[in-house]
């Protein structure tokens, strides 16, 4: 070990190494001391984040669990050695400005891997991690208040003006139906729409900087929405990009309503192309990271401590200098292209905000390119376990996201599904195989048929069926369906998986009385 190199990486740390993103500079510092591992945590042990480490999702360090060490390492400010037989700790207390005393690891592989001589270095290279981290934490809370009371403001704002433009759009329209369509009063009313509309659709995108509140959501599947978004660049015409995605197959499903996953991704996309002016590769990779309660110091958003799916979308653009890129969220707005506004990461802010998510921007791979980061949370997919073996459930929903993540949730508990992507095809599925489907979940209202009428037309051949009816509309009128409702669920959308696994366990149960 070096411990010039290493005196050196605490020089950077000092200074504030603008021009090196936090994983470089921790995993330059765990190299010059032959670290697999750098961590903090509270002083009682109630808390532990792993900041560094060369092992995908590192489980809660074994220290944390030996009451004699913690009780050593508490009163006073040294470094003490723990071994198991696979590694090596060296635990030390550190303090920060204005803050609690904390404990301080580093990690190596193979028991006694530490030595005596390692101690001092540990405990200087410990305070200057501490003092680094805490330093980035208090700037990341004065940005996200910055953030937080331009979103106030805004909203206020956008609000008033979008019922002026609803109004100067509701007269044009009117205007427009009574002007002959050849006139040059009727090209000059169209000029005002389309400048109305444009503006509205200005407004929109406000919103999701601004909109705030905690937001019921289904869960949404990530390969499906990248999947969607690359089909719907390719109808664009996206010919000179290269999309390559690589995603684990054992993603959880996240917690955010697939039309803000949408949104954000579009914003993202959206700069690479600008940055690659559309010749470019855009690479998206994901991966189960855990964050601990000062795990997300480098993020922006409303992230909260637990499991979640860090999405990157890498592209191989000139990049950005690391002084530009520190005034993309400090300064409201800032946009480094003419004729922008800032407007599409600060969409991307909101929307992290709103599902308790994180962003972060950082170089790409060897410093080519922007590596735009989302952290979103793993969805909460606990419900009450489903009471008979392998029931067989038919899916009946237009949404193929919808449904695929249905799907994904219920063979997870050990149903049986098939999928139906329109009523016709629901009603030939229960009539070819009969009794075999236990449960029905179909959309309330679709083209058609409605899911009322397929219930009907199911149940004249197979009474014992049981229905459970989704409804995304607010409410409904005109509808005189009395015995259907007392017979079967319906469950507005959306809602939150447990909501519709208690359903489904009352559908089944209701179905084995029959």
């Amino acid at each position: 070990m070096s411990a010039t190199a290493v005196l050196e990486y605490l020089r950077q740390l000092e200074n504030g190494c603008a021009t090196r993103t936090p994983g470089s500079m921790l995993e330059g510092l765990a190299s010059s001391l032959e670290a697999t591992e750098i961590g903090l945590g509270a002083a009682d042990g109630s808390v532990a984040e792993v900041i560094y480490s060369t092992r995908p999702n590192v489980g809660a360090p074994t220290w944390r669990n030996n009451p004699d060490l913690l009780q050593r390492v508490r009163s006073a400010w040294s470094a003490d050695l723990h071994s198991d037989d696979h590694q090596s700790w060296i635990v030390s207390m550190v303090g920060e400005p204005g803050a609690q005393a904390r404990l301080a690891w580093a990690c190596r592989a193979g028991k006694d891997a530490w030595t005596d001589a390692d101690r001092t270095l540990w405990m200087v290279a410990a305070q200057a991690v501490a003092r680094w981290l805490h330093r980035r934490n208090g700037d990341a809370a004065i940005v996200a208040q910055r953030l937080e009371q331009a979103a106030h403001v805004t909203g206020r704002l956008t609000h008033d003006f979008g019922n002026y433009l609803t109004g100067i759009m509701g007269f044009t329209e009117l205007s427009l139906s009574q002007t002959a369509l050849d006139s040059t009063l009727h090209r000059y009313l169209q000029e005002v729409l389309d400048s109305a509309k444009q503006g509205a659709a200005w407004i929109h995108r406000l919103h999701g900087f601004c909109r705030r509140g905690d937001a019921t959501c289904w869960p949404t599947q990530l390969a499906t929405v990248l999947a969607q978004e690359e089909a719907r660049l390719r109808a664009l015409g996206m010919l000179g990009i290269r999309w390559q995605t690589t995603l684990p197959r054992d993603l959880p499903l996240v917690g955010i309503e697939t039309g803000a996953l949408q949104a954000a991704l579009s914003e993202i996309i959206a700069n690479a192309r600008d940055a690659t002016k559309d010749q470019g590769t855009i690479l998206i990779t994901a991966r189960e990271r855990d964050i601990a309660i000062d795990g997300s110091a480098d993020l922006l958003g409303g992230i909260r401590p637990g499991r979640h799916v860090e999405l990157a979308i890498t592209d191989d653009g000139p990049g950005m200098p690391a002084d530009l890129r520190a005034r993309l969220f400090r300064e409201i707005f800032f946009s480094t292209k003419p004729r922008h506004r800032g407007l599409g990461l600060l969409v991307v802010y909101g929307i992290m905000q709103r599902y308790r998510g994180g962003v972060a921007i950082e170089p790409g791979p060897d410093g080519k390119g922007t590596c735009v980061k989302l952290c979103l949370p793993v969805a909460t997919t606990t419900g009450p376990a489903l009471s008979t073996q392998a029931p067989h459930v038919l899916l009946m929903h237009p949404d193929a996201m919808i449904s695929g993540s249905m799907r994904e949730l219920l063979e997870a508990r050990g149903c049986r599904v098939s999928v139906a992507s329109t009523p016709q095809a629901a009603l030939t599925a229960c009539r070819a195989k009969g009794s075999d489907i236990v449960l029905v979940i179909t959309d309330l209202l679709m083209p058609q048929l409605a899911g009322l009428d397929l219930a009907r037309k199911v149940l004249e051949h197979h009474p014992s069926m049981s229905f459970i009816f989704l409804l995304a509309q607010s409410s409904f009128h005109g509808l005189r369906e009395e015995d259907l409702f007392k017979r079967f669920e319906l469950l507005r959308w959306p809602m939150e998986p447990a909501t519709l696994m208690r359903a489904i366990q009352t559908a089944l149960a209701r179905a084995n009385r029959s």
